[in-house]
């Protein structure tokens, strides 16, 4: 399993240190294998999330390039691909769908 982790990835901030942890053990508890991959709000590309099985919108806000987080988001829900969004990428998620769907 590919995951793309969204945001603008900070070395010094806890949560971001415990996103790699947290996806070790869940894939040894699962027997699975999971790679993953920081893309910075910047260099968000939507044909270059299709090649992820999954999208996580990680904490951390403002983002640098809010617009490109929603597009991936947008992308995500259009593309049924799974996603979770932790604290700011949660906020955008909820953002992306009264935008889009709720108008």
């Amino acid at each position: 399993m590919k995951i793309a982790l969204l945001g603008d990835y900070g070395e010094t901030l806890v949560a971001h240190q415990a996103i790699p942890v947290a996806l070790s053990l869940a894939a040894r508890a699962l027997s699975v294998s999971v790679d993953y991959e920081w893309i910075h709000s910047t260099d968000i590309d939507i044909s270059r999330l299709k090649r992820f099985d999954a999208i996580w919108c990680v904490p951390f806000s403002p983002y640098q390039n809010p617009g490109g987080i929603l597009a991936a988001i947008e992308f995500a829900r259009n593309d049924e691909k799974p996603f979770l969004g932790t604290c700011a990428g949660f906020q955008h998620a909820v953002l992306e769908y009264a935008r889009n769907v709720l108008g």
